[in-house]
């Protein structure tokens, strides 16, 4: 399975750029997109669902771990086979029930419980949006056991995605950014398509996109009930692997 040109060089979107939200323009009905204002999760939404439909053909089966009640699975249901695993349990103030029968494959569960509903070599992709920075506990077992159970249902040759959520300039922590330990359980131990950039390196690339205080204040603060300044600058670190002979 070989990616399309925009994204032969994975390496670009790394972490979140505003240049991305030129570049990735369609999501449903959004077209234009107001820096100012997007959500993290409008940005993470568009990524996703430009990379799904550039690299995998119609009927292609998909696997969504988490997302809760996801609008890739809406926007794609009727062109994809698609399953979630989601105990929908509120983790990272997700919901705690399905709003709707989406028609998808539900598997109560977690990655990295094996669960036997979800069959072995079976997914073109597996893919994750804001769902893999509340892995807990943080330990090299628990990231080796979510790591495996992903390789374990994808087919050889497919591929897998995630977005982390990650936040820059948070209060508090020493090296000025806070991530689930698993990003770097990852990029140390699988062999992914991207490289990990140094954060630091990061926060000076004047291309950096983050949400603003304005889009935070509107949709996170009410549920946070953090300042913009406490919380830190919400963006989005992305990893892609494909799934390699074991």
């Amino acid at each position: 399975m070989n990616l399309k040109t925009m994204w032969s060089d994975f390496q670009d979107f790394t972490y979140s750029k505003q240049s991305h939200l030129y570049k990735l323009p369609r999501f449903g009905e959004h077209i234009g997109v107001d820096h100012n204002l997007a959500n993290l999760k409008l940005y993470q939404d568009i990524f996703v669902y430009n990379f799904i439909i550039d690299n995998l053909p119609p009927g292609s089966k998909l696997l969504e771990v988490g997302g809760g009640n996801s609008r890739i699975i809406e926007a794609l249901q009727h062109q994809y086979e698609i399953w979630n695993v989601d105990k929908f349990e509120g983790v990272g103030n997700g919901p705690l029930q399905i709003s709707n029968d989406r028609g998808h494959h539900l598997v109560s569960a977690y990655m990295g419980e094996f669960s036997p509903e979800l069959p072995d070599d079976y997914f073109d992709c597996v893919f994750s949006l804001s769902t893999l920075e509340h892995v807990y506990p943080e330990t090299e077992a628990t990231f080796k056991n979510v790591c495996d159970d992903i390789n374990r249902v994808l087919k050889f040759g497919g591929l897998s995605i995630h977005l982390f959520d990650v936040v820059s300039e948070k209060e508090g922590v020493q090296t000025k950014v806070w991530t689930n330990q698993l990003l770097l359980y990852i990029f140390q131990n699988i062999e992914t398509v991207n490289q990990m950039i140094p954060f630091a390196e990061m926060q000076k690339d004047p291309d950096l996109y983050v949400m603003s205080e304005a889009a935070y204040n509107m949709m996170w603060e009410p549920i946070t009930h953090q300042s913009y300044q406490l919380f830190g600058k919400p963006l989005s670190y992305n990893v892609l692997w494909k799934k390699q002979k074991f």
